[in-house]
């Protein structure tokens, strides 16, 4: 059985920007827009930018992205710090203006000079990905851990991702976990998970099937889906069919794909805490399917292709191994280089369709 537990890959952006509401002068306490157009008019550079953020959401007044534009980097062009963010959240979402990942990248320098904490997880988000920037993982790690040591908790989640994958620095499990259980402290399920897997990895089942309930107990989908896996695998916890049906179908419920998928694998396979059955699997395997799951979705072709359980009906396979191949399963492409290289009874051999895929899998390799 494969085990299903995930490293979030968790990059914050700069979408993530908190608009920093510090409603400190008279001007910004009087909610009438006239008031606070006098205020930005006479050069108070928090007026400017509570006015911009004004017209861009449509508060108080009709909404108008041109003015709150123009106000913000009025702000921002003085110094103001939540004005200088906004400016590079503009350029990197093209809102108003075209998008620039250069001048988003400046604007969040900028941001981080003046003291915001989000721009400084931001710049290093950039030159992290090489957005606005030549890529330099190093120096993305140093801005994460500035503004990690200063407790944003976005730059502690790249941080910790950054340790585990060896970005900008050698792979540090251990340095990974210290910021995953930092944010755990706060009650972060997504990080509760990442430790749990690390915990994993490391041999410590306890501490992964703790950090996994309370993961789960915080109603964070993924924990309850891995949770309902390691009961029904015996893997990091005691095998026990009435907790893992527990909590795959609270998963379920919430319509999680990756819990139907691994319900249809347990009948599937006789593994575990459940007893053969494959009507109950190719169900399961179809709702996965049907939600996006590539996995599920080469699930069903296979067993179209094979006629198990189902009538044989290629052509229906095909369209599904096409579709998990599109959702990047590797497995699927492998199968539809097959297909189209060798061809079948209903399926011809098609080298052109067959060189396409064969493109697709290089380019999925290379990632």
């Amino acid at each position: 059985m494969k085990n299903i537990l995930i490293f979030l890959l968790l990059l914050s952006g700069c979408d993530n920007f908190v608009s920093q509401k510090a409603l400190s002068s008279d001007c910004l306490n009087n909610a009438e827009i006239s008031q606070l157009m006098e205020c930005a008019e006479n050069g108070n550079l928090e007026s400017q930018y509570e006015l911009g953020m004004a017209y861009l959401d449509g508060q108080n007044t009709a909404q108008n992205t041109q003015k709150a534009f123009d106000w913000i980097s009025q702000s921002a062009q003085s110094g103001y710090m939540p004005a200088q963010n906004m400016m590079s959240w503009f350029y990197r979402t093209g809102t108003v203006v075209n998008r620039n990942d250069k001048e988003a990248f400046n604007w969040a320098v900028r941001a981080a000079e003046s003291g915001s904490l989000n721009s400084l997880n931001n710049v290093g988000f950039y030159y992290q990905q090489g957005i606005g920037v030549e890529q330099n993982q190093k120096k993305g790690l140093e801005y994460y851990l500035k503004a990690a040591k200063q407790g944003n908790i976005s730059a502690q989640k790249n941080l910790g991702l950054a340790y585990l994958n060896g970005w900008g620095t050698e792979s540090n499990p251990q340095e990974a976990l210290f910021w995953f259980l930092k944010l755990s402290e706060q009650n972060d399920p997504e990080a509760m998970v990442n430790a749990a897997a690390i915990y994993k990895v490391l041999g410590n089942h306890q501490e992964e099937l703790m950090l996994m309930k309370r993961a789960a107990n915080l109603n964070y989908i993924l924990a309850q889906t891995n949770l309902g896996y390691m009961y029904a695998t015996g893997e990091g916890a005691p095998l026990d069919k009435a907790q893992a049906l527990f909590w795959l179908n609270k998963s379920m419920n919430e319509g999680d794909k990756n819990a139907y998928y691994l319900m249809g694998k347990f009948h599937a396979e006789s593994s575990g805490a459940f007893p053969l059955n494959e009507a109950e699997a190719f169900q399961y395997y179809l709702k996965s399917a049907e939600l996006g799951s590539r996995d599920g979705q080469n699930a069903i072709a296979n067993w179209l292709m094979n006629g198990r359980y189902v009538k044989k009906n290629e052509v229906k396979a095909l369209k599904w191994y096409e579709q998990a191949a599109n959702n990047g399963l590797i497995e699927a492409i492998q199968t539809l280089i097959k297909i189209y290289g060798q061809g079948t009874e209903k399926i011809p051999k098609d080298n052109v369709k067959k060189q396409y895929w064969e493109n697709k899998l290089e380019l999925r390799e290379e990632l």
